[in-house]
């Protein structure tokens, strides 16, 4: 047997539901902006990493005896 919900009941599921939705594209939003800032951190700390080593391979060829010509 069915019970007939009230109209307040039904707009206090209704706003419940629509709260809900709100809070899950919230949390989707962040989601997809962490995973862009991580893939934009890791990719710089990838450069950085490349031109420091670069860098001192070639201060080290410098700074290395050479013999004269």
């Amino acid at each position: 047997m069915k019970m007939k919900k009230s109209s307040k009941e039904v707009r206090e599921e209704k706003t419940e539901t629509c709260e809900n939705n709100k809070a899950t594209k919230r949390i989707r939003f962040y989601q997809r902006y962490i995973a862009q800032f991580i893939e934009i951190a890791v990719s710089m700390s990838v450069s950085v990493m490349a031109a420091g080593s670069a860098c001192l391979i070639l201060n080290v060829r410098a700074a290395s005896p050479r013999s004269p010509d």
